[in-house]
């Protein structure tokens, strides 16, 4: 089909005609809108768990590993045999973050206390590798610094199709205590989780608000600094009202998304890719493919990426697996979620 309002621009722009065509209309959000996006409102200080608009969480942070044994495997796997709940989502993130001045305070920090040429030594190498998170350390190839993590969000959808919020599942004394019980469930997951990740060396911490709120500061209001902004969390507002800057305006296009899309100076392209095929059997040694590879310069992110990975254990599973076996498949509790 011929698209008549591009020949109707055409004749204008070469007439001195007005454009009237909608596409030129760049959808756009402000700040409050962005917020929306954001389902986090409370945080329990009690049980450590998220509430969000009509799920409840928790996040774990750990170093990432890019190898493993037959012991760390054996680790991990436990997670995925024995310990999920019911209705229960695990989102893996690897986030390449460009906020690296931590490393870089930790290291001067002793160089300060020698004074003299040490201190001076220390603050020209940090001046010179500051800007290493987006502009290339050599000349023959383009080689940044970045700060790998791994995040680990847990969350439970609430399980009533009456009510399409917490907020309104905490009207009834009912819900209310079988949210008081999924949440204590939800807790002694991740005890076993965060258990089971020291085991297979993966050291990690618990979230609290002020954690996620500088995550997703620096996802959000992505800037190139390389040292991570402090926010500090208001326990009276809102989780979701104090992530995204006041100046931030977020422009959704067909093929990405621009964050401050009113201001030049701060303007970021973000896009989106998906996997297609996943392989069949998958290598715990090829996780380092995930961050890029050291030897080949092509196959080597340059700017900041995020990765994401989910699994969800569907409710009811147990009828799902006694059907399955009814067909004679053989299938376990971690490849339903998987197939599904």
């Amino acid at each position: 089909m011929i698209d008549l309002s591009i020949i109707y621009n055409l004749i204008n722009d070469h007439l001195g005609g007005k454009n009237f065509s909608q596409n030129n209309k760049k959808p756009q959000f402000n700040f409050d809108q962005i917020s929306s996006f954001l389902p986090y409102q409370w945080y329990d200080e009690e049980s450590q768990v998220f509430i969000n608009n009509n799920s409840i969480g928790f996040i774990l942070e750990g170093n990432p590993i890019v190898g493993a044994n037959d012991g760390v495997i054996e680790s991990l796997s436990s997670i995925f045999t024995d310990g999920i709940l019911e209705g229960c989502s695990i989102q893996f993130i690897n986030w390449s973050s460009p906020k690296i001045g931590s490393f870089f305070d930790s290291w001067q920090k002793y160089r300060k206390e020698q004074g003299g040429v040490y201190k001076k030594l220390a603050e020209e190498r940090i001046k010179y590798f500051s800007k290493a998170n987006h502009q290339s350390i050599f000349d023959s190839s383009f080689y940044t610094l970045k700060n790998f993590r791994l995040i680990i969000a847990v969350s439970i959808s609430v399980d009533n199709d009456k009510c399409n919020s917490i907020l309104n599942l905490l009207k009834t004394k009912k819900s209310t205590d079988d949210l008081i019980i999924i949440t204590r469930e939800l807790s002694g997951f991740r005890d076993k989780l965060k258990t089971a990740l020291t085991t297979a060396g993966i050291d990690c911490f618990i979230y609290k608000p002020q954690e996620l709120i500088n995550l997703l500061d620096e996802i959000i209001n992505f800037n190139l600094n390389a040292w991570q902004s402090q926010n500090i969390y208001d326990p009276l507002q809102n989780i979701n009202q104090q992530i995204v800057d006041r100046e931030n305006s977020l422009g959704h296009f067909k093929d990405n998304i621009i964050l401050y899309q009113d201001c030049e100076e701060k303007k970021i392209s973000v896009r989106a890719f998906s996997v297609k095929n996943f392989p069949v059997k998958w290598a715990q040694y090829q996780n380092r493919d995930l961050i890029g590879d050291y030897f080949q310069d092509l196959r080597r992110m340059e700017y900041p990426f995020l990765t994401f990975f989910s699994i969800t254990l569907p409710k009811n599973s147990d009828k799902l697996i006694d059907n399955a076996r009814t067909k004679n498949f053989n299938v376990t509790k971690l490849e339903i979620v998987i197939n599904q």
